[in-house]
């Protein structure tokens, strides 16, 4: 089993770093990526562990409850892709849950992957900045602006800056330059270069609740070098950022105008349509992830936020039982000494999850099991 176990991690790692890349020789045909099949097989490897784990049934009941109460207003192959979503989702959450176990046999390989992550993507914003052209394989079309293997600027604004957010957190209290610092600096550099306002935003409150965390409270105290340490960092992450957003190119086009409204009202637009189909059905919604089926347009398959995909589809009830759910994980994790780590990657993510369907979408939670697996 050991051995299985390390040959899945092995595939599941580099297929995590390609992302969506492999999907263009398909042109997007089917929503499947050889990270899915990896995670799959892995997680039924340890499936014995993962039924024992409170956390994981209790979100597996409220979805799976929710998509069979979806049935009463649509048939069965209607809701047949909402299914489908729900096992993809609770297959990811399991190897989130168990990610330390999955992946302990190439834990020095995660390193590396991130590492590769973010120089392929700095790689195409010098090489291929132009990406224009993936229109005609279903995918949006950037200009100078870093989308990487996940092709969207979006995610990989939000993954780099986790991996930032990861090794800050591990070595700020290190005085001396290592590689895990200039990931730190690559994975910066990276996330300004996507032009992203929402990454941006939830980098800049994670951090912002990082630099503060350390004064009071049950995450530890820090003594007065750990504080101006913390306090430098921010100053100095914050002066970066603007000099690489000053000596970015900037040929014209929205992607790199900060003051672009496009995106805006196509979320507002995306938004509303969200909040209408949760009007209709308020309490129970329209069944996990039957969001397509419920629209008036069927223009989307998700809205433009994780967090009204759930109170469309699952209700009100189904909302604040995952919410109830976080707040059980949030008080284990304070717990331990990892507290800080954690509670900023769920701050950064679940910002992020207000603009973008950032909860459900499998590299950012790869990328979190993966973290779960190296931490300290």
């Amino acid at each position: 089993m050991i051995r299985i176990k390390r040959f899945l991690s092995i595939l599941f790692v580099p297929a995590w770093v390609a992302g969506e890349a492999p999907r263009l020789w398909w042109k997007q045909a089917a929503p499947i990526r050889p990270m899915d099949a990896a995670a799959v097989l892995l997680v039924a490897a340890e499936w014995r562990v993962l039924i024992g784990n409170k956390i994981w049934r209790w979100v597996t009941v409220i979805l799976l409850g929710s998509w069979v109460l979806g049935l009463r207003l649509f048939s069965v192959p209607e809701a047949a892709d909402g299914l489908l979503y729900l096992v993809r989702t609770v297959i990811y959450l399991g190897l989130i849950i168990n990610g330390k176990r999955l992946f302990s046999p190439v834990k020095k390989w995660v390193f590396w992957a991130m590492a590769a992550f973010v120089g392929l993507g700095l790689g195409q914003y010098i090489f291929l900045p132009d990406t224009r052209f993936l229109l005609k394989y279903g995918w949006d079309e950037h200009y100078y602006r870093l989308i990487g293997t996940v092709l969207d600027p979006n995610y990989f604004g939000v993954m780099a800056g986790m991996i930032g957010f990861y090794f800050l957190d591990k070595n700020y209290k290190n005085y001396k330059f290592n590689k895990e610092m200039a990931i730190i600096l690559m994975a910066v550099t990276a996330l300004v270069l996507t032009w992203s306002r929402a990454s941006w935003v939830a980098f800049g409150v994670a951090m912002g609740w990082w630099g503060i965390s350390g004064i009071s409270g049950r995450l530890g105290r820090l003594g007065r070098l750990g504080k101006l340490a913390k306090l430098g960092i921010l100053g100095g992450l914050g002066i970066l950022g603007i000099m690489v957003w000053w000596a970015a190119p900037k040929p014209g086009g929205e992607g790199v105008n900060l003051l672009r409204t496009a995106s805006i009202e196509q979320r507002w637009t995306s938004w509303s349509e969200a909040i209408g189909v949760w009007k209709q059905h308020p309490w129970l919604g329209v069944g996990f992830n039957n969001y397509q089926v419920a629209q008036v347009t069927q223009a989307e398959y998700s809205p433009s936020s994780s967090w009204l995909l759930l109170l469309a589809t699952t209700g009100i009830v189904g909302t604040a039982g995952i919410i109830i759910g976080g707040i059980r994980v949030i008080r284990e994790i304070g717990k331990t000494g990892s507290g800080q780590l954690w509670l900023g990657i769920i701050i950064m993510v679940s910002v992020h999850a207000v603009f973008n369907n950032t909860l459900f979408y499998p590299p950012v939670l790869g990328l979190i099991a993966m973290i779960g697996a190296i931490k300290k």
